[in-house]
Parts: structure tokens; C-alpha cells; sequence
């Protein structure tokens, strides 16, 4: 009984260990760009909200977010740094200013514990 007990055990852990510290995907941090409170908002009044990847510095990644029908300019919204292995979002370089709410903290929380589809899959 305590061998099979502890083999329950490895493989749990190993599965829970598989998914753990995975980075988000290009795609994944669209989505999350995508449902930060400006993006919704913009939404909410006929916009089309659109986020940009761009790979940044290791496990970092930049985002600009654009309104891809706007009346009038160019439809920039702002440039987003989202952190690949925790999801969290900045509406600046430096960090500091950071983007949450209750929607962005589930959904960060559903991204991070899926398994990959497909490595580097965008």
C-alpha cells in the first residue's frame, strides 16, 4: 500500500511539476493584453482592441495596444511589458505602474496552470 501511495504521489508531483514556472505563450499574452481594463473599455464603446507582440528581453515581452477602427488618429492605445512566467502587466518600461483587476488575475490563473499545446506555439 505505501509503494503505490508513493507512486501516486511522483506522478502527481511530476504533473503539477510539468506545469509549473511554464512561460506564456505570444498568443497568451495577447489575450491577457487584450482583457486589461483600457481594452475593455475601448470595447464596451465600439472600439477594436488589438495587441501587438514583441519579444523584449528575456522573460519579458512588449505589447502595444491599438485601436484597429478608430474614428479619427492612429488608434494607439499604449505599450504594455507583460512578464512571461507570472503574466503580470505594466503600462510602462520601468515597471512600476502595474495593470490588474479580478478578470486579469483569473485568467492569468487559468493560462498558467494549462499545459502547452505546442511548444513555441503562437
Amino acid at each position: 500500500m505505501f509503494r503505490i501511495s508513493a507512486l501516486i504521489a511522483v506522478l502527481v508531483c511530476g504533473q503539477e511539476a510539468a506545469f509549473a514556472g511554464r512561460s506564456l505563450t505570444p498568443k497568451e499574452v495577447e489575450l491577457l493584453v487584450a482583457n486589461i481594463p483600457p481594452a475593455l473599455e475601448m470595447k464596451r464603446h465600439g472600439g477594436c482592441p488589438t495587441p501587438e507582440y514583441s519579444d523584449w528581453s528575456p522573460g519579458l515581452a512588449m505589447v502595444q495596444l491599438r485601436n484597429s477602427c478608430p474614428r479619427s488618429g492612429s488608434g494607439f492605445i499604449g505599450n504594455y511589458v507583460v512578464d512571461l512566467h507570472s503574466g503580470k502587466i505594466w503600462s510602462d518600461i520601468d515597471r512600476k505602474s502595474e495593470v490588474d483587476s479580478p478578470r486579469l488575475l483569473a485568467l492569468r490563473k487559468r493560462l498558467l496552470k494549462a499545459p502547452l499545446n505546442k511548444p513555441g506555439s503562437r
